[in-house]
């Protein structure tokens, strides 16, 4: 791995970069104090005194920035772990979500094959329903049939008998309501 690559690799973290900055800006400050009057040459003594008010002064800035840099790690880690627990609480949702995704999708089969065996019941119901009326108009016929039989006999003793009806299964001749009798 290159020299290239490895510091892009450092750099790649944030909390890395923000370490980088810092020595960078230090350095930068510790050079200026230390070479800059072997590069500028020795100045006078009211010069050096000015030098050294600027020095102080740029010191001063350096520690803020030192205070503010660190500051500003201390927000970077205490946003990092915010954002860590959010992201495992998104985990825990997704989780959640796809286990009610499959509960739903379950449930959506279970009612689907309900609603087929209801259509399925409901279809033989109809088919039913015309075997019904079919035993209905014979059971009909068969009562007609019995009651002509029956309550025309007994119209020979009792001549206002013209009606009958079913009653708990059983066949009454009346004189009067009911269905009409066919005594032919």
């Amino acid at each position: 791995m290159s020299i290239w690559e490895r510091a892009k690799a450092f750099m790649a973290d944030k909390e890395n970069v923000l370490k980088a900055s810092l020595i960078v800006v230090i350095l930068l400050a510790l050079f200026n104090m230390l070479f800059a009057p072997a590069i500028t040459g020795y100045a006078p003594y009211g010069k050096d005194y000015k030098d050294n008010k600027r020095i102080d002064y740029l010191e001063e800035k350096v520690f803020v920035l030192a205070d503010n840099f660190s500051s500003l790690l201390m927000e970077n880690k205490n946003l990092m772990s915010v954002e860590e627990e959010n992201l495992e609480k998104i985990k825990d949702l997704e989780l959640s979500f796809f286990s009610l995704e499959k509960n739903f999708s379950s449930f959506a089969l279970h009612q689907r094959k309900e609603v087929a065996s209801l259509r399925d019941s409901f279809g033989n119901f109809t088919k039913n329903q015309g075997s019904v009326e079919q035993l209905k108009e014979s059971y009909n016929a068969l009562a007609q049939n019995s009651a002509n039989n029956i309550c025309c006999k007994a119209k020979v003793d009792n001549p206002k008998i013209n009606f009958y009806d079913v009653r708990d299964d059983r066949i009454v001749c009346l004189e009067e309501g009911g269905f009409a009798l066919s005594c032919s």
